[in-house]
């Protein structure tokens, strides 16, 4: 039920992105907080459990919105790629080998979901890319 609302699934060029996305007073991670909100880590063991039974390579990435990082030192650079890097040890510990990660990246705000909004919530994500495996030559 109120899970799916902020799930969203696509398929691109190079494989399946499973996104998992803040809403308004929903958020995967407390303002500022590279720990996953119990939502989040919900959200992930359905995700995991999904994909740690498939073949395909994974990518991690996490996303920031436009919203400054008040702390000069800490930017949405560390937030973003840290947030990834929690969200891939989350899915490890629910059973995906580490072995078929390929990427854990970080963007900070540079490829908002939203473009027209840089500021909407929903820009703040993880993405799980399930890649599709590459046509031998």
């Amino acid at each position: 039920g109120d899970i799916k609302d902020q799930v969203l699934v696509d398929i691109f060029e190079g494989g399946v992105r499973i996104q998992l996305v803040d809403k308004a007073g929903k958020p995967m991670f407390d303002m500022g907080s590279t720990r996953p909100t119990s939502l989040a880590v919900r959200i992930l063991s359905v995700i995991g459990d999904k994909i740690k039974v498939l073949p395909n390579p994974v990518a991690v990435e996490g996303h920031t919105d436009a919203v400054a990082y008040r702390s000069g030192a800490y930017s949405n650079w560390e937030l973003s790629t840290e947030r990834a890097l929690t969200a891939r040890k989350e899915l490890e510990t629910l059973g995906l080998d580490p072995k078929r990660l390929t990427r854990v990246a970080g963007y900070a705000d540079t490829v908002p979901l939203f473009t027209e909004d840089p500021e909407d919530p929903r820009n703040r994500r993880i993405s799980v890319i399930l890649l599709f495996p590459q046509k031998s030559r």
